[in-house]
């Protein structure tokens, strides 16, 4: 059951927790800082075909981005069916590869080469607004369109900063929705040793042929 629950957080978290663009060049809106981390609070449920309860996660994730050294390191600890589960993500794209760590095991997969990440051109610009009371900070909201996926990004205008993200749609699991916020969002790494290699993924010597299918910043496997 925990494994279920897993494997299916796994598929939410890829396909919904960062539905941001990857796309190369330039872009008519913006392009997010090159090299930044946050600490991000995640809810996302599932409702399957026929059923009529939503199976709900919680992530907690301490994300860091280096696009000077085109890698990506997400700490997460998901608390989903009454089960705490830690997860490391390794994305380094210089390497073309991506490590998943979870309770000891760890799997791999090939990534494609680094591009900026940038709200995407098909994007809308659905409202401009602020947060704050005295000290107001200007955003704009971006709706991005993917099929049966539908997102809202929510973007400080000023530097293109993620603060809030909205996503819902339909997938072959059923009906899925997902709502994250970024906070402690600051410029540059504070400790370099997040893009370490997991230690359960020393040892590692092949990788699979297969590439991963492409979300955003992250890549689904399932």
């Amino acid at each position: 059951m925990v494994d279920k629950m897993f494997r299916m957080h796994l598929k939410l978290a890829y396909i919904l927790a960062f539905y941001f663009a990857i796309i190369p060049g330039q872009t008519k809106y913006c392009c997010y800082p090159v090299t930044w981390e946050s600490v991000n609070f995640e809810r996302d449920g599932l409702v399957g075909p026929g059923s009529k309860t939503a199976v709900i996660n919680e992530i907690t994730e301490k994300l860091s981005v280096d696009g000077v050294n085109q890698r990506i390191a997400s700490f997460s600890i998901v608390n989903t069916g009454g089960y705490q589960i830690k997860v490391q993500i390794l994305q380094l794209y210089n390497k073309n590869i991506m490590y998943i760590a979870e309770g000891g095991t760890c799997k791999t997969y090939k990534l494609p080469p680094w591009n900026p990440i940038c709200v995407p051109d098909s994007a809308t610009l659905a409202k401009k607004t602020y947060y704050g009371f005295k000290d107001k900070v200007d955003v704009d909201i971006y709706a991005v369109v993917s099929g049966p996926k539908t997102s809202y990004l929510t973007m400080t205008r000023a530097d293109c900063v993620p603060v809030y993200q909205a996503s819902y749609g339909q997938s072959q699991a059923g009906s899925e929705l997902s709502f994250k916020t970024f906070s402690d969002i600051t410029l540059g790494i504070k400790d370099q040793s997040v893009f370490d290699i997991p230690s359960s993924c020393t040892n590692i010597t092949s990788i699979p042929t297969i590439m991963a299918k492409k979300h955003g910043l992250y890549w689904s496997i399932g």
